[in-house]
């Protein structure tokens, strides 16, 4: 690797142009980064080197192949472990690999089979009031009701009821507390008396006040059947469980991905309404498979058209659109040299819009997702939820969640783009809608 040269990229006055291109959206700068300068590329801002890989084999590479070579950034890992502690989000090396093991059973299928009932309930729940016409956003919708979702199968409380709608509340404002911090530059940044801190603060020690309590009466057998008393009952090969404390940053760590199922199936709507042959589809599917009942976890294999229908649409905007890494020891990626401490940026943003890597990238096309198609992928020519040790825990529960709602849905509505109205990605943790999804109802 010695006689191999740092990847090529914007240098001298070319990076005020970039960093311009990059502050206005940064997945198109990536995209614009990769077409420029080759499948690996680099920016440097003074002793900061970021390098972007941007295929599926070097996504391969840096999140599976030598996933012992990059970690989670310093800087996120303090971020994330201020709310989720130990948990897996906020972990690395064994420890994390370990975590990951112990908790992959627990919130993939068919241990969330279970759960169904609960999602269709409060997607009926959502539609309560909804009129032939009314305008809503149907974006904020969907992320009210997926908390709503998470407060019951997490802790198996109701937001109807008191406890529950505590829940919620607490949960949301520990969340917004969270992402009203500032960045944590230093170590001693939590430490600082700033507002943000003390508010941050005080939304945990409410949270936790709740949560912990609760984790005690599951270890004296009150309640069953929610994902906090599996928490409670796991146990590593070795027989060691864990304690009340890893149980709680566990659970958080589950919860903190809640909005992706509502971001992805915002996305979906959007892309229905411009596309009316797809949308056609998925109507005489679920007309077909449901009738006039709501579906159960039995039917979720019967809508296929419906899981493609929303593949696609993570195909185009993917929850987790670009995942950051730091080299803790030098390698090499397709010929060119990354030394020890560089970030290194993959996007499936960019990757799943790349025309080497699909056909008519920026086309709508849920049949692309036919096994026979699907069939012959790179395994990361489509990963919207990450991949490796470090994928994101949510790859089974999101999508199972968005085909219910989507089915519970589209049985008696049409979601149409309000007139007039701005749809636009804004790219934070996940890839979010700027300004909501306005939409007016038409009743089927």
């Amino acid at each position: 690797m010695s006689g191999a040269s740092l990847p090529p990229g914007p240098r001298g006055l070319e990076l005020t142009p970039a960093g311009v291109s990059a502050a206005h959206y940064l997945p198109g700068f990536l995209q614009a980064l990769a077409r420029r300068y080759g499948d690996v590329a680099r920016v440097s801002l003074g002793p900061a080197r970021f390098i972007l890989v941007s295929t599926p084999e070097l996504a391969k590479d840096l999140l599976v192949d030598h996933d012992e070579r990059f970690e989670k950034g310093r800087g996120e890992r303090r971020f994330s472990q201020r709310l989720l502690g130990r948990g897996v989000l906020g972990s690395e090396g064994e420890f994390h690999r370990r975590q990951h093991h112990l908790l992959m059973p627990i919130v993939h299928a068919p241990a969330i089979d279970r759960f169904a009932q609960v999602v269709v309930e409060r997607a009926v729940r959502m539609q309560d009031g909804w009129r032939d016409g009314q305008v809503v956003d149907v974006s904020r919708l969907l992320d009210e009701t997926t908390l709503s979702v998470m407060v019951e199968v997490l802790f198996g409380a109701s937001v109807d009821g008191s406890v529950g709608s505590e829940l919620r509340d607490a949960l949301a404002g520990a969340v917004d507390a969270l992402e009203a911090l500032p960045v944590p530059v230093l170590p001693v940044s939590s430490r600082l008396p700033l507002p943000a801190n003390r508010r941050f603060e005080r939304a945990v020690a409410r949270l936790d006040s709740l949560v912990l309590p609760m984790i005690a009466e599951r270890r004296h057998g009150v309640g069953d059947g929610d994902l906090l008393s599996s928490l409670v009952g796991a146990s590593h090969p070795d027989g060691e469980a864990m304690d009340d404390r890893l149980v709680r940053d566990e659970a958080m760590s589950i919860f903190r991905g809640h909005k992706t199922t509502g971001t992805a199936l915002a996305w979906t709507w959007h892309l229905m309404s411009r596309h009316p042959d797809a949308e056609a589809r998925v109507f005489e599917e679920i007309d077909a498979v449901l009738g006039d009942r709501a579906p159960t976890a039995d039917d979720l294999h019967q809508l296929r058209y419906c899981r493609m229908v929303i593949d696609e649409s993570m195909r185009l905007f993917p929850p987790a659109w670009m995942l950051a890494r730091r080299a803790v020891a030098d390698h090499e990626m397709g010929g060119f040299r990354v030394p020890i401490g560089s970030t290194v940026i993959t996007s499936s943003y960019v990757i799943h819009r790349d025309e080497h890597v699909h056909a008519n990238a920026r086309r709508f096309d849920p049949e692309r997702f036919e096994p026979e198609r699907r069939g012959s992928w790179h395994p990361f020519a489509y990963f919207p939820f990450g991949g490796g040790p470090k994928m994101c825990l949510g790859d089974d529960f999101a999508p199972f969640e968005a085909v219910l709602l989507l089915a519970v849905i589209g049985r008696s509505w049409r979601l149409r783009l309000a007139p007039g109205r701005r749809v636009e990605p804004l790219p934070k943790a996940t890839l979010k809608l700027r300004h909501g999804l306005q939409v007016v109802l038409e009743r089927r």
